[in-house]
């Protein structure tokens, strides 16, 4: 595998067309980001802008305190001094975690469409030019070339995204951001953003090695594009979310608290409604009435949500539920496991189908 995995490397180092996409790479992801920023946070200004405290709100980094807290402020209690911190008009910080985990999700979008040129190109020419026939030859058996194309690839998948995650540093270093990274919900974001570029990478490879045909290739990567941003899941996602109507005579109690005890209530996604519930001294603030789905609606609708290996970067993109209680509850573990079914479903298609077929002339 070795040797194969060195030659995949050989060719697209001395290809010119890795290049061209990864400068392609570089420059969507910097202007996506510039504009997420600019937008949303309003950090791009000039030196006196920046320094007229008076015309701008503190940022997190200079507020002196700790990024659990800048995530968690409106979800479960902390400290007080944070949280009177945080609350004050005069800041971005509670923006600025929410903002920081969109960019890291909207930044899988020009890997995800690099990929999808690259798998056919690149290894379109691998049947085209013979070098499948010649490794076959050399003794390498099926399986074994078809696990170090996915190796590979995924690799690759890996490299692209890190890559804008570097373009993204970059314009955070232009506009004077320092992001709040909490790793407890960072990192489980990111591994599951390079499960869905390994699931999307997994299913070209699939469709080429069983077709042999760029052109297939293409349209498949041409639908999972679309899926990507227009999952299968939100329809779905929807008709649970909104069949637990918000309940007016039951919430009247329940907002008073949360009004006077807004610093004492923790939050929890449940998993089984896909709606935000609050408590407050381990008792639930009521808000919604019971779901007017049926038993087999209902897990029918979740099956699809949860099947959907994008969702979960859609539910952070519509940032209508805090990613902090996606990861902390289980939902992007539930989506990261939906993404390593997938990649081993279409890879063991993939294979089975691949063995089948004749060598290519």
């Amino acid at each position: 595998m070795r040797k194969i995995l060195s030659g995949f490397l050989f060719r697209l180092l001395k290809g010119y067309d890795i290049w061209v996409l990864i400068a392609f790479l570089l420059i969507g992801t910097a202007y996506i980001d510039y504009q997420l920023i600019d937008s949303e946070l309003g950090f791009f200004c000039t030196k006196e802008e920046y320094e007229d405290i008076e015309e701008r709100g503190y940022r997190f980094n200079e507020l002196g305190v700790s990024a659990h807290d800048a995530y968690w402020v409106y979800y479960e209690p902390v400290p007080q001094e944070s949280y009177d911190i945080l609350t004050n008009t005069k800041t971005s910080a509670p923006v600025e975690p929410p903002m920081f985990i969109i960019a890291l999700s909207i930044n899988v979008i020009f890997p995800a469409i690099l990929m999808m040129i690259f798998i056919p190109v690149f290894f379109g020419r691998f049947f085209s030019d013979g070098t499948l026939k010649n490794l076959v030859a050399c003794g390498f058996s099926k399986v074994k070339i078809y696990i170090s194309a996915l190796v590979f690839t995924c690799i690759v998948d890996a490299a692209v995204y890190f890559i804008g995650l570097f373009a993204f540093a970059v314009v955070c270093l232009f506009a004077r951001w320092a992001p709040p990274v909490y790793l407890p919900v960072v990192a489980p974001v990111i591994l599951v953003l390079l499960l869905m570029l390994f699931t999307m990478s997994a299913v070209s490879l699939a469709a080429l090695f069983i077709s042999y045909s760029k052109i297939i290739c293409a349209i498949a990567g041409f639908i999972l594009a679309v899926l990507m941003v227009s999952p299968v899941g939100n329809n779905s996602y929807y008709k649970v979310y909104g069949s637990y109507d918000f309940e007016f005579e039951l919430s009247q109690e329940s907002n008073q608290v949360y009004k006077e005890q807004e610093n004492g209530i923790s939050s929890k996604f449940d998993l089984s409604s896909l709606i935000e519930r609050y408590y407050f001294d381990g008792k639930e603030l009521n808000f919604f009435k019971e779901s007017n789905l049926s038993t087999g609606e209902r897990v029918a609708s979740l099956a699809i949500v949860y099947m959907d290996p994008y969702q979960g970067a859609s539910m952070i993109w519509q940032n209508n539920v805090s990613t902090c209680l996606l990861v902390r509850d289980g939902f992007m573990a539930i989506n990261a496991a939906s993404n390593v079914f997938w990649i081993s479903f279409f890879t063991f298609a993939g294979i089975t189908l691949f063995k089948k077929r004749e060598t290519p002339c």
